[in-house]
């Protein structure tokens, strides 16, 4: 087969997304089909205006990935004379007609609505609904994903498939536990966008308090680019950015990420939703202790290695980091993780058993 994957969401700045398409493209190259990819070039662009292009909307790259997907991807496609296309990213093109999987990584924006603008809930909503009518393979990274597929699109789980992708990212791990005596200068450390969804507000507000009530002296650190100017993320920068104990230090690349992995005593993450959760991933890959929030994807990703806490309950996540000093007071765990290439390759072979089959029969 000649398999065509849109990567129009890969950028320069590393995603969620982005590292799950890279792990696809590993497994993909790996088989015995033809691969080819499609991401937008200058060329393809007709914005043209210096104006336009200076927007933060237009410079984020989501207005140019969504026109190059409407009108020229499919052509694209067609002209290299794919059999079927990977859409990793939720929506395919319309006016593409070959048999396809489309990956749908979560579905906040449905089940969690006041995250969003009303036109972002509205636009994938429809886009989403027009997708599924043309019956592609819907396929999903988890099984937290897969049940909110069912319940909010009403497609039955057995025809959700499972594609997991693995953290490629990590590197050697030189985290050597640290003497109690030196606790008081160590920091947490989270990472993913600055946005509402993630629930900052109540995870910084709790940290600060837990922090003083116990007379200690960690920081936390946020890793990650504002995603959303909303007037909550205004007032949490506006709070905490000149806080002694909170640092946001922005989008942080993968050597500098590396390092604060290294340093970090523990992982905290408070998300309400999420699809998957690769920060998780990635602390546990670093042996780091976690601390997340129940009700998501990366609890199932993480469970049994994690400490959870109710994201809505200020007394369980206090309790939670009572929990992580316990951790720290005894040794760094050793995370035993099923999720590798060995299980993407193996979910990947299924999937494309499933496409060649449905082309034959077509």
């Amino acid at each position: 087969m000649i398999i065509g994957i849109d990567t129009s969401a890969v950028g320069v700045r590393s995603t969620g997304t982005s590292k799950y398409i890279s792990c696809l493209l590993n497994e993909l190259r790996r088989t015995d089909h033809t691969i080819k990819t499609f991401s937008p070039s200058p060329q393809n662009y007709f914005i043209n205006s210096d104006f336009l292009n200076s927007l933060p909307i237009i410079k984020r790259g989501g207005i140019y990935r969504n026109l190059y997907r409407k009108y020229f991807l499919a052509s694209e496609m067609k002209r290299e004379k794919v059999d079927c296309g990977i859409f990793p990213n939720y929506l395919m093109p319309n006016n593409f007609n070959n048999q396809s999987a489309i990956i749908i990584h979560d579905l906040s924006f449905i089940s969690h609505p006041q995250f969003y603008s009303k036109a972002f809930v509205l636009f994938y909503k429809n886009q989403l609904k027009q997708t599924l009518q043309k019956n592609p393979l819907v396929v999903t990274i988890s099984e937290y994903s897969q049940k909110c597929i069912n319940k909010y699109l009403g497609v039955a789980e057995n025809e959700i498939y499972l594609l997991q992708a693995y953290s490629n990212s990590v590197r050697e791990n030189n985290h050597q536990f640290i003497d109690k005596d030196e606790i008081k200068r160590r920091y947490f450390l989270y990472v993913g966008h600055i946005e509402s969804r993630k629930n900052l507000s109540f995870l910084i507000k709790n940290f600060i308090e837990w922090n003083k009530e116990n007379g200690l002296d960690f920081k936390l650190k946020l890793a990650g680019e504002v995603w959303t100017h909303s007037k909550e993320i205004q007032n949490l920068l506006l709070n905490y950015s000149d806080h002694p104990d909170i640092e946001f230090l922005g989008y942080v690349p993968e050597d500098e990420l590396h390092k604060l992995y290294i340093g970090a005593s523990a992982f905290v993450h408070a998300s309400f939703v999420e699809g998957f959760g690769f920060p998780v991933l990635e602390a546990m890959h670093y042996g780091l202790p976690v601390l997340c929030s129940t009700g998501s994807g990366t609890e199932e990703i993480s469970n049994a290695y994690s400490i959870f806490f109710d994201p809505n309950d200020s007394k369980n996540i206090k309790n939670g980091f009572d929990n992580l000093m316990q951790k720290l007071d005894k040794q760094l765990i050793s995370n035993k993780i099923k999720y590798s290439s060995e299980l993407m390759q193996n979910q990947l072979n299924k999937l494309l058993t499933i496409i060649e089959r449905r082309i034959k029969d077509s």
